[in-house]
């Protein structure tokens, strides 16, 4: 009995209390989310840095601790192939996951107000290439995608709504000037690293159907109108004997809360993501947070575990269901506007 408290009180503390944000967020004016990611840029920046400094020179008592965390979370001693992936970058985190999404939507938060904003500073082209730097070191693959994704929607919205069109030009400039530092420290790495990397792109390039179909029933979902319980497969549903799930979210879902549930998240998220399209000149930022949910819960977790930063998605899905007014729209756009420009 006390086991299964402990699977109410995770389910309370992991997916439904990251919804209540959408609550807040539905019922409220006030900005969450460029709040947040202007805050977070001095102590991200820290945590990129020391991620990066640690990802080259990878001292001893680093990888002991990373093997430690393998064994304690495990039981077993990190195998060779295994100790290959564990070296992506994640500084001062458990795993990679924490910087790779939380850059990734730093990114495209700087991404469009870059786009708006004629006034852009050494600082704030030093924290972008230092986050992108850093999200590419995680190797990600979706994060990766959800970035390119908002450097082609930033482009759209240059040409639709700034009038210009040499913005397509500057995106591909930007990749190309990126594509040498990338290149020069690629050369820079071990064999093995070379090799675990051609792993990750292969499958994405080679057999794109295939791979996110791969991807997206790498959990096996018993099928069933209500589920089996919110949390049962999450990282407290092994000490009931449940299995884990800590991939996939659409299957976990299905699992969990079955066809029912599954069908109304998918319909909360595609609503969201068509209005935020429909109101694009105003929603840039959660329109990609959106997309980039949707995509992530493919091949990972980002709704029910905290190292994806779950309450952002769910904060920009509030921010979308509640606009909906033109003087609203106008207000924001210009109070973010402004927000963005005096830093």
């Amino acid at each position: 009995m006390p086991e299964q408290f402990s699977i109410i009180r995770y389910s309370l503390q992991s997916q439904i209390c990251y919804m209540l944000c959408y609550v807040i967020a539905r019922n409220t004016n006030y900005d969450f989310i460029p709040k947040i990611v202007l805050k977070s840029f001095l102590p991200l920046a820290i945590a990129c840095v020391l991620g990066i400094i640690l990802f080259f020179v990878q001292p001893e008592w680093y990888m002991n601790n990373i093997k430690e965390g393998y064994l304690e979370a495990n039981g077993i001693v990190m195998p060779e192939d295994v100790m290959v992936d564990a070296v992506r970058l994640r500084s001062i985190f458990p795993d990679a996951y924490t910087l790779s999404y939380f850059t990734a939507i730093v990114i495209m938060y700087m991404i469009f107000r870059n786009t708006i904003s004629a006034n852009k500073s050494k600082k704030d082209y030093f924290l972008f290439f230092l986050f992108l730097i850093t999200n590419m070191l995680c190797m990600m693959r979706a994060p990766m995608l959800c970035i390119f994704i908002a450097f082609v929607l930033s482009a759209i919205y240059s040409a639709k709504y700034l009038g210009n069109n040499r913005k397509i030009f500057k995106v591909l400039l930007v990749v190309f000037v990126l594509f040498i530092p990338i290149l020069a420290v690629y050369n820079s790495m071990d064999n093995k690293v070379h090799d675990f990397i051609e792993s990750k792109i292969s499958p994405s390039s080679d057999k794109k159907s295939s791979f996110v179909e791969d991807r997206l029933y790498l959990m096996k979902a018993e099928e069933s109108l209500l589920g089996d319980g919110l949390g049962r497969h999450g990282r407290q549903g092994e000490i009931v004997g449940e299995r884990f799930m800590p991939d996939g979210e659409y299957m976990k879902i299905l699992q969990e809360q079955g066809y029912i549930g599954l069908c109304l998240i998918i319909f909360l998220f595609g609503i969201a993501l068509l209005k935020g399209l429909y109101n694009f000149r105003y929603l840039y930022f959660e329109t990609c947070l959106i997309i980039m949910v949707l995509i992530c819960m493919i091949g990972a977790d980002p709704l029910s575990i905290d190292d994806k930063h779950c309450f952002i998605y769910w904060l920009a899905l509030g921010r979308v269901s509640s606009f909906n007014n033109k003087n609203e729209k106008e207000n924001r756009f210009n109070r973010c506007y402004a927000d963005y420009t005096q830093q």
